[in-house]
């Protein structure tokens, strides 16, 4: 009985420390949360609240991704909406989302350089 119970305590142990550590994947930067976060929300109808990206990566982020997006908001790709007290940024239906992939790219241009 004894030996099972120093068992049970060693391999809980060793639980324990390497649930502390997490893996390399599972470490993931600001910079790619922002770009994560950009991919699969401005692809929505909502779109990518920007307060959210200032609350969590900070207002330099923010305005990596309007530089990315300026083209597209100039030629009406794009827009920079605000509803119900949140401030998003939007790409338009049908040309906005036609053109996605070049939008996004650009928007994470930015984010590299920033």
């Amino acid at each position: 009985d004894s030996e099972s119970s120093s068992e049970d305590s060693e391999s809980s142990s060793e639980d324990s420390e390497s649930s502390s550590e997490p893996s390399p994947s599972a470490i993931v930067s600001v910079a790619e949360a922002v770009a994560e976060d950009v991919m699969t929300s401005l692809r929505t109808c909502e779109g990518l609240p920007l307060g959210r990206v200032r609350r969590f990566a900070g207002p330099r982020f923010v305005k990596a991704i309007l530089r990315g997006a300026d083209d597209a908001i100039q030629e009406g790709f794009a827009v920079v909406q605000r509803r119900d007290r949140q401030t998003s940024l939007r790409l338009t239906d049908p040309e906005g989302f036609l053109r996605s992939n070049a939008i996004i790219a650009s928007i994470f241009n930015e984010l590299l350089l920033d």
